[in-house]
């Protein structure tokens, strides 16, 4: 009896046990939480929090969030999320310039608690094309951590 329980708890161990947190279809906000660098400027100040993040829809095996201007699908296993790495091209520097650069975009993150997501995103700026004499960012990292919390459906 003892042995078989022994196995059943080894079993559990084994398989995670952890059980995935309740994440629900709705409106979320960000909150940058944590700025190790941000050399192009993209994190935000410390605590800032945005309130038109967007909409997650969420099923077992993905969580997609659409903002404003971006949509961006999240695999998911149990509580972690991971996105695979995104790289798009942006012009740079305004209507005066032909400066183009490559923007690429590395997240991944967990479900931490009931409706909430901690997302960690590494950002990098570099040249493609162009002349970008004058342009701010064009080679740069960046690496912080958000909070994505559930404001309603």
């Amino acid at each position: 009896m003892r042995s078989q329980l022994a196995i059943v708890l080894l079993f559990a161990a084994a398989c995670g046990g952890d059980e995935a947190h309740k994440l629900e279809n709705g409106q979320y906000a960000s909150t940058t939480t944590q700025i190790a660098e941000d050399n192009c400027n993209v994190a935000g100040t410390l605590g800032m929090t945005n309130n038109n993040y967007g909409r997650l829809t969420v099923t077992d095996q993905q969580v997609t969030h659409t903002g404003t201007f971006t949509s961006e699908i999240y695999m998911r296993s149990g509580n972690t999320l991971t996105r695979p790495m995104v790289s798009m091209d942006q012009a740079a520097g305004g209507p005066m310039n032909n400066c183009l650069l490559t923007d690429t975009i590395q997240d991944s993150g967990s479900i931490s608690a009931d409706d909430i997501i901690t997302m960690t995103r590494h950002e990098s700026h570099v040249i493609k094309s162009g002349d970008c004499t004058n342009v701010l960012r064009t080679m740069c990292m960046s690496t912080y951590t958000f909070k994505i919390t559930r404001l309603g459906p």
